[in-house]
This record gives structure tokens, sequence and C-alpha cells, in this order.
């Protein structure tokens, strides 16, 4: 994502109690995650054999993986996502390989306003071989942030015909 700017972005994360609670969360999910990954040699080491033990190893395998992948996950994207939004465009950044995108505002074409516990704005982009953005900024959206995305036309069931049969 190199872009060089003409101006400085605001720059959006989340809330203070929104980043406590995120990695407080993730960080519960990866302890659990290694201790599932883990059980299996406590059971060795206490002498336990439990019934079907390669069955029972895999499964606690499998879901202390899930559980440390998907609170590292949380962690890393909540200490280190952020928005962007510069006058021509919005990024969606973090720490993470993916998920990273940038946007031209020139490029958007409308905007489906949802509230997910916070406002979030699934940004459609004028061509359709282009992915959607859904931005949500916890809390922290300010009045530049609201007006940027207030110049935005709204989604309307004119806008989704027209996309479905590609006359947008």
């Amino acid at each position: 994502m190199s872009h060089v700017a003409t101006e400085e972005p605001h720059v959006y994360r989340r809330s203070r109690g929104g980043r406590v609670f995120f990695v407080g969360v993730g960080a519960v999910l990866a302890f659990i995650g290694v201790f599932f990954i883990t059980a299996p040699v406590w059971c060795y080491f206490a002498d336990i054999v439990p019934r079907g033990p390669l069955s029972a190893f895999a499964f606690t395998t499998v879901l202390g993986c899930l559980g440390l992948s998907l609170g590292s996950v949380m962690v890393i994207s909540t200490l280190t996502g952020q928005i962007d939004l510069y006058a021509d465009a919005i990024e969606v950044r973090s720490a993470l390989p993916f998920g990273n995108r940038r946007l031209e505002r020139k490029d958007i074409a409308a905007k489906l306003t949802m509230f997910i516990y916070v406002p979030t704005y699934v940004l459609y982009p004028r061509r359709k071989d282009q992915k959607k953005l859904t931005v949500s900024v916890m809390g922290t959206e300010d009045d530049y942030y609201r007006e940027w995305m207030a110049g935005i036309p709204d989604a309307d069931r004119e806008f989704f015909r027209s996309r479905r049969t590609g006359k947008l």
C-alpha cells in the first residue's frame, strides 16, 4: 500500500475501551488455545489414557490451534488496526498480511449504513471487479469522518438493481 499523500490523513483507531475488551478476549482465546494444544502432553506425563486417544488428541490440538490463531489475530488486529481517511481515499490497515485495503473516493459508487453496535459503512466500488469495503470505527469518529461519509450517496434499490444488471 504505497501511497504518496499530499496531506496527512485523519487516523481512526478503536476506542480505549474497545481495545481493552478485544485484546482481553483475544488473550483469553489464545490462552485457551495453548491449554488445548498442550493437553496431550499433560495427559502423557500424568499417565492419563483417554478412550480413543488419537481422536481425542487430534480434537484438542485442532481446538487449540483455532483458539490460538483466532486469539492472536484479534490481539494483533486490535492493537495495530486503523483507518486512514484522506480527502480523496480511505485506507484500512493493520499489521496482518490480509485485509489491508485502499479505496479511492472517486471509485466509491455508494454506501450502505448498518448499525452493528456502532455505525458500520459498507462502501461499494463503481466497478464490480473491486471488492466492497466494510468500515467500522468503534466510536472514535468525529465530524470530519461523518462529513466524509455523508458525501457518498446511499445505496438504494435502484443502485443494487443497476449493479446486478451491469448498468452501473
